[in-house]
């Protein structure tokens, strides 16, 4: 990437906010990156997939016996300004067909709370957004027997 964005956005869960705030953003444990739009209407984009998630059977893990749906979720907005420029990756999430024109980026290190800009409150339900104040975020999902 030749030249860095001044914010990007990442999209989370509600139960995630917290530690996010305290720590910062901390690379995933299956492929060591964390990931990023470059606008916010593609991280809201990206909401369609965050937002649905698999509870396993704990006897079976390779069966799925109910899908948690969030109503909530929460996209954070990071300035780049303490970011190494040649780290910043461009990457691909989840289908690349379905959100072919987004720019996602990968960043392999700790990003720390200090560079944490704004939080935004996301209502899945009518993709209404609003500055997320302060405190521990509700978690509003719904859960699906199968």
């Amino acid at each position: 990437m030749s030249k860095k964005p001044e914010h990007i956005f990442h999209i989370t869960k509600p139960q995630h906010v917290e530690s996010i705030l305290k720590n910062g953003l901390i690379p995933s444990l299956i492929d060591g990156l964390i990931y990023f739009t470059t606008t916010l209407e593609d991280a809201i984009t990206f909401s369609n997939t965050l937002r649905v998630s698999a509870i396993r059977d704990e006897k079976d893990p390779d069966k799925i016996k109910q899908m948690r749906v969030a109503n909530k979720l929460y996209v954070i907005k990071i300035s780049t300004d303490s970011l190494t420029t040649s780290k910043c990756k461009e990457g691909t999430e989840h289908d690349p067909n379905f959100f072919k024109n987004a720019i996602v980026l990968t960043y392999p290190e700790k990003i720390g709370p200090e560079a944490i800009m704004e939080i935004y409150e996301l209502n899945c339900l009518t993709r209404s957004l609003k500055i997320f104040e302060e405190g521990i975020p509700e978690i509003d999902e719904n859960i699906i027997n199968i």
